[in-house]
C-alpha cells in the first residue's frame, strides 16, 4: 500500500500538526509506503532523520515576516501565492511544493491519499475527489469555533463532505465534528496520538533557566490564553523569589513585553527556543507545566510533561480533561485564577504532604503516558486506510 501526503501540515517549522504527520510515517508498519511528493521543507521534523529534508529558498512565513512583520498573515499569504505563480524570484518555495503535489495527485500512483490540512488558499485535493480514497486527520476546530472563520469553515465542509474517512485526534474533535458539520459518526474514527521516548529525562543536562520555574510550551497568540496566564500569575511570581515562568515557542512580541512590562514581571517571565532533544530536561526540573489554552483539538506537550515526570495544571476544556484524565489537575481559564494559585502553591510546598502529593500524580502520569503510543496510532490509522482502499 502506498499512501501520498500533502505538503499543507508541513509549512510551519514546528507544532503538533507536524509533528503527527512525521511520527505517523516513521512508524508505519511494513506494507506500507509514505510518499512525500516534494524535496525541500522548512519543517524542523522534515529536516531531522529519516527525512533528510533541506531547507527552502522561499517560503510564506519569510515572505509575512519581511513584509508585515506577522501582521495580516491571510492577506500576505494569499498575496504571496499570486507572487509565487507569477514571479521568477519566488519560485523554490512552497508554491513549488504546490506544483510536486499537484503533479503527484494527477499521476495517481498511490492507494491512498492522507490530506495534511485543508488549506483555505489551495484545494487542489478536488483532483482526486471520488477518483481516490482521501482520508482526513482533524486536529482540531479554533477557526470553525472561536475565530468564525468564513473561509475555513467552507473549505472545512467540502473536504468533510468528500473524505472517504476522517481522523478525529479527540473524542472531543469527533463531537464538535458532528455538532457543526452534521458528519454522521460512523465516518469518524478517533485515534490518540502517540508520544516520543526519549533515552533519558533524567534530571541532568543544561538548563536554558534557573530553578525554580513554571514551564509553557508552544505558541502564545489568542486561544493559548498566555495573557491571561500571565495576569493571574503576575502577584504568585512577584511574591516568590526567584521564582521564574520559562516559555518556549517563538521571542516574545512587543506587545507581550509591554504586557510583561506593565504587570511587573519582566524579569520574572523568560522565553528562549529549545531544541526537541532538550525538552525532556526541561520538563523534569520544572515544578509544573501549565497549559492554560481556551480550546485544544489533543495537546502533545502533555504527554511530553507526562512521560518526563513534570506535573501538569491544565485547562478544565476541550480535550485536555479528555487527554489527561486523573493524572493532572485542572483550573478553569476563564475564572480569577485561584484555583491554578492553590495548585501552584503545592507543586511549590515542600512539606512532606505536599511531596507525597506531587509524588503520586507524578506516578499516576506515568502510567497514562503508556496508552499513548506512535505504533499503535499508526497501526490503527492503517486499519483505517485498508477499510477505505
Amino acid at each position: 500500500m502506498r499512501v501520498l501526503y500533502d505538503d499543507h501540515g508541513f509549512m510551519q517549522r514546528h507544532g503538533g500538526v507536524s509533528r503527527y504527520f512525521t511520527e505517523l510515517m516513521k512508524h508505519l508498519p511494513d506494507g506500507v509506503e509514505y510518499c512525500l511528493p516534494f524535496e525541500a521543507s522548512n519543517n524542523a521534523y522534515l529536516q531531522q532523520s529519516p527525512f533528510n529534508m533541506p531547507p527552502l529558498c522561499r517560503s510564506v512565513d519569510d515572505f509575512v515576516e519581511k513584509w508585515g512583520r506577522g501582521h495580516f498573515f491571510p492577506l500576505l499569504s494569499r498575496l504571496y501565492w499570486k507572487c509565487a505563480k507569477w514571479l521568477p524570484g519566488f519560485k523554490n518555495g512552497e508554491y513549488e511544493n504546490r506544483i510536486r503535489v499537484v503533479a503527484a495527485l494527477r499521476k495517481g500512483d498511490f492507494d491512498v491519499f492522507h490530506m495534511t490540512g485543508p488549506h483555505w488558499v489551495c484545494d487542489d485535493w478536488q483532483i482526486v475527489a471520488g477518483k481516490k480514497p482521501i482520508v482526513v486527520t482533524v486536529h482540531d476546530l479554533v477557526p470553525d469555533i472561536l475565530w468564525r472563520n468564513r473561509r475555513v469553515i467552507a473549505c472545512r465542509r467540502r473536504v468533510l463532505a468528500v473524505a472517504s474517512h476522517i481522523i478525529a485526534i479527540s473524542e472531543n474533535t469527533k463531537k464538535d465534528i458532528v455538532r457543526l458539520y452534521g458528519v454522521p459518526e460512523e465516518k469518524i474514527t478517533v485515534i490518540y496520538h502517540g508520544y516520543t521516548q526519549f533515552e533519558s529525562a533524567g534530571t541532568g543536562g543544561e538548563l536554558p533557566v534557573s530553578k525554580p520555574y513554571l514551564l509553557y510550551v508552544g505558541e502564545r497568540d489568542g486561544y493559548k490564553n498566555f495573557s491571561w496566564l500571565v495576569r493571574t500569575l503576575a502577584p504568585f511570581l512577584k511574591a516568590r523569589d526567584g521564582l521564574q515562568l520559562f516559555c518556549t515557542g517563538s521571542p516574545f512580541s512587543q506587545g507581550e513585553r509591554r504586557l510583561l512590562d506593565r504587570l511587573g514581571i519582566a524579569d520574572h517571565v523568560r522565553q528562549g527556543f529549545v531544541q526537541d532533544g532538550q525538552m525532556p530536561v526541561l520538563f523534569a526540573n520544572a515544578a509544573a507545566f501549565i497549559c492554560p489554552s481556551l480550546y485544544e483539538g489533543f495537546g502533545l506537550p502533555i504527554l511530553d510533561a507526562f512521560a518526563s515526570g513534570c506535573p501538569a495544571l491544565l485547562s478544565n476544556v476541550a480535550s485536555l480533561p479528555e487527554v489527561g484524565g486523573d493524572a493532572a489537575l485542572y483550573f478553569d481559564p476563564k475564572g480569577d485564577g485561584a484555583d491554578l494559585v492553590r495548585h501552584l502553591e503545592l507543586m511549590l510546598d515542600e512539606s512532606d504532604g505536599a511531596r507525597a502529593g506531587r509524588s503520586v500524580l507524578v506516578e499516576k502520569a506515568k502510567l497514562r503516558v503508556k496508552g499513548f503510543g506512535w505504533d499503535a496510532c499508526a497501526k490503527k490509522t492503517v486499519d483505517v486506510y485498508r477499510r477505505v482502499s
